[in-house]
């Protein structure tokens, strides 16, 4: 986990579904996933980032806790 000062972003923002693959070819280059109750540990949403344009959240600037997960090869 790593604490960090992000700036604003423009997310596309999509309610979490069982069986979908989160990668580059899908979501793009940058995307994740939002977990609303750590305690639970339950993903309830996707997101990626997009331009303003695209987006349906707006992810404003401040300090954010994330999580980077590697999928090695």
């Amino acid at each position: 986990m790593a604490v960090e000062t992000c700036p604003e972003e423009y997310l596309e923002v999509s309610p979490f579904r069982h069986g979908v693959s989160l990668n580059p070819i899908s979501f793009g280059p940058r995307y994740g996933v939002i977990v609303d109750d750590f305690e639970k540990a339950e993903i309830s949403r996707f997101f990626k980032v997009v331009e303003r344009k695209e987006g349906n959240y707006v992810k404003a600037a401040g300090k954010y806790a994330c999580f980077y997960l590697f999928n090695l090869i």
